[in-house]
């Protein structure tokens, strides 16, 4: 049975922060599953922590919140089994669970969990193959519908916000704490609307990058309180725990991409939860066709599955279940 257990949109924000897994975390759960799952990979985004799994149903979804440290029930996370976690997975990878509908990046950060997860031997031929359909589905529901035409971002989301906050954004002084790919989306973004950056990040020549990149400076962040005292705005994307507990008078904007969050709950920082999702009649007509489009092509995914003669295939999805187009 496939399976999937999930911190998402509709989990609390404490929940999916004490579940993300680092990279060690994850690469130790990865070299190692435990009892009753076969094959597994784990999402782990700025706004989600996901498990997906194989393994004999009787307990799996228990087995698989456990493997994360949570408890699936107290922690409200949601869970699903059979053809209910194959939409799910392929929504997810189409954008259309992400915080904004129809972002892009979602591609590219299953394509790397996917790979984490084949790396240490997690992931192989089933689950391989179950995602690379869930990627190619998604990418059909961006090319052939309007959501491919929202083109939002967390980044341009973050770029909008600030823009409003301060009245635009041309001349105004920023600093990127985070060099990875949620601050480069959110640099790229701030940068396009006329913001002077610096970057700075725990690795120098990531942040430089960036800065090259961007054409912004690059700085270390042993000096990230001068960067602050000068900026109107920070956006702090990185991965590891609280790394701002302190700001000077005449505090900057402060924006929270990380997960778990880097910035002081004191400092009232604006969380990822906070960012303006797109809306309007271009959302609603994408989320509409796409969804239609993701559905057609789980039926399919779970017809192609019913034709593996392998046995494990055979247990995959609920076998009474008739799935049609």
């Amino acid at each position: 049975m496939i399976g999937c257990v999930s911190a998402g949109r509709a989990s609390p924000a404490s929940v999916r922060e004490r579940l993300a897994p680092d990279r060690a975390a994850a690469a130790r759960l990865l070299s190692g599953p435990p009892p009753g799952i076969d094959e597994l990979f784990v999402l782990s985004t700025c706004h989600r922590v996901e498990l997906y799994a194989t393994g004999p149903e009787p307990g799996l979804l228990d087995r698989m919140a456990q493997a994360l440290g949570a408890d699936r029930r107290r922690d409200e996370l949601s869970a699903s089994l059979g053809t209910e976690a194959l939409t799910h997975l392929f929504r997810v990878t189409s954008g259309l669970e992400s915080l904004v509908v129809g972002e892009p990046q979602i591609q590219a950060q299953v394509r790397r969990a996917l790979a984490d997860a084949r790396a240490q031997h997690a992931a192989r031929n089933t689950l391989t193959a179950v995602v690379d359909r869930a990627l190619r589905a998604g990418r059909r529901a961006r090319a052939r519908t309007s959501l491919g035409a929202i083109g939002e971002s967390i980044g341009t989301a973050t770029a909008r916000l600030l823009a409003e906050r301060l009245d635009g954004l041309s001349g105004r002084r920023g600093v990127i704490v985070g060099a990875g790919a949620a601050a480069e989306d959110a640099a790229v973004a701030v940068r396009a609307r006329g913001a002077e950056l610096s970057i700075t990040s725990r690795t120098a020549t990531h942040a430089t990058a960036l800065a090259t990149l961007l054409d912004a400076d690059a700085a270390p962040l042993d000096q990230l309180d001068a960067l602050l005292a000068d900026a109107a705005f920070a956006i702090v994307a990185v991965s590891g725990g609280e790394l701002l507990t302190t700001v000077g008078s005449g505090a900057p904007i402060l924006i929270d991409l990380s997960t778990p969050h880097a910035i002081a709950p004191a400092l009232r920082p604006i969380t990822i939860d906070q960012l303006p999702a797109p809306a309007g009649a271009l959302v609603e007509r994408g989320v509409t066709e796409a969804s239609e489009v993701i559905a057609a092509e789980v039926a399919a995914t779970a017809r192609w599955i019913r034709t593996r003669q392998e046995p494990r295939w055979a247990t995959l999805l609920e076998p009474e279940l008739e799935v049609r187009a």
